[in-house]
């Protein structure tokens, strides 16, 4: 049963799989969507931002506070 199980699942994830691949492969100029927010043209409009880069910003901010003896705790 167990088997019968595991060799149904694998079937349709390899379909799954082939599915995808077949659209990428077959429709022109076919890729993968590009869901990054950075690079998505209606988040950036609406102000919405990449949470990796927000903090890449507050860290680099953190370190010249510290260099410069600010304490921003307070």
């Amino acid at each position: 049963m167990f088997l019968k199980l595991l060799l149904l699942t694998l079937a349709l994830v390899a379909i799954a799989v082939i599915g995808m691949a077949i659209r990428i492969l077959l429709v022109p100029k076919g890729k993968f969507p590009d869901i990054h927010i950075g690079h998505n043209k209606k988040m950036r409009e609406m102000g919405i931002k990449c949470a990796r880069h927000n903090d890449i910003g507050r860290i680099s901010i953190n370190r010249t506070n510290e260099r410069e003896g600010r304490d921003l705790k307070n």
